[in-house]
């Protein structure tokens, strides 16, 4: 159960649904006592498994787990699961599916941007290692790699990334100047979330980034924080390819093109390919769609034969 909803139980309540776009007020939580979803550390067994049952019939509890993952929350019941029993959940060996998986993913991407932004932006960036030895050496995805990177280092001026931007990306990219601003103000960090429309553990997070980065960049130039950027986004392209995520109609060209229509050619529909090459399957339709405006070229038998 996140947080905002103890203030909009009662209201929710009487609103009908039809109109409500927001899955809180689906969830079976909306109309009980919100402490029992906030257990403290005394709080009875019966309690917290009362919570759980009711967890267990709503409609949105999956919603309500994955909301918890994006926003960093542990101290909630959510989903159905305790926040100790969601960090058993952090644990890639136990993803069911895909889906799981980037949950994973995604919040590995920000511990590991929290607790050891600076060592991933030296490692990838002023030791050119590669995502997966960087992945390897945390214990951690080469997908969760660029995540914790993408939170570290915004686009450059005029550019933007493939991928939809994180809660803590998006503070970062769109309000940075007024969380520092409050927080040298000495504001709370619940005061400066309320302020800025977003959950505590997203400002505590993001201030985290922030204080890592500004490591992370000094290693990577000792002298000019700004070439220290240009250092950082000179890399991008490359750790984006080896992650596999967030890849443009560009990068899937270059890093697959003479493949994607030589398979296409033998006779494989785009979503094989895209299973085959283990690249996003819409990259591929736009990709392929791109490569046969630009060229009439025929595949000889070699290239053919090199694809596959």
């Amino acid at each position: 159960m996140s947080r905002t909803s103890r203030s909009a139980t009662t209201a929710a309540a009487n609103r009908p649904l039809t109109l409500v776009d927001d899955w809180r007020h689906l969830s079976a939580c909306k109309t009980e006592n919100p402490d029992l979803f906030w257990p403290e550390k005394d709080t009875p067994d019966e309690r917290i498994q009362e919570a759980k049952k009711i967890c267990a019939g709503c409609p949105v509890k999956d919603t309500c787990l994955d909301e918890a993952f994006r926003t960093n929350e542990w101290e909630a019941i959510s989903g159905g699961y305790t926040g100790a029993e969601r960090e058993g959940l952090l644990n890639p060996a136990r993803a069911t599916n895909r889906f799981h998986a980037r949950r994973l993913d995604n919040s590995d991407a920000r511990k590991l941007a929290v607790q050891f932004g600076a060592e991933i932006l030296r490692c990838l960036v002023k030791r050119r290692m590669s995502v997966d030895e960087v992945g390897e050496r945390m214990s951690a995805s080469p997908r969760a790699v660029y995540g914790a990177f993408r939170m570290l280092i915004p686009p450059p001026p005029g550019g933007e990334r493939a991928l939809k931007p994180s809660s803590v990306e998006r503070l970062l990219m769109y309000s940075e100047v007024s969380l520092v601003t409050l927080a040298q103000m000495g504001r709370s960090h619940e005061s400066i979330g309320r302020s800025l429309g977003t959950a505590q553990t997203v400002v505590s997070a993001a201030l985290s980034v922030i204080e890592q980065r500004e490591r992370g960049l000094a290693q990577v130039h000792r002298r000019d924080r700004d070439q220290a950027l240009e250092l950082c986004w000179a890399q991008e392209t490359r750790i984006r390819r080896e992650a596999g995520v967030g890849l443009t109609v560009d990068d899937v060209i270059d890093m697959a093109g003479i493949q994607i229509l030589a398979l296409h050619q033998s006779g494989m529909t785009l979503r094989t390919v895209a299973l085959k090459l283990g690249i996003n399957r819409e990259s591929v339709r736009k990709a392929h769609a791109r490569l046969t405006q630009k060229t009439t070229k025929t595949l000889t038998k070699t290239d053919m034969g090199e694809a596959a």
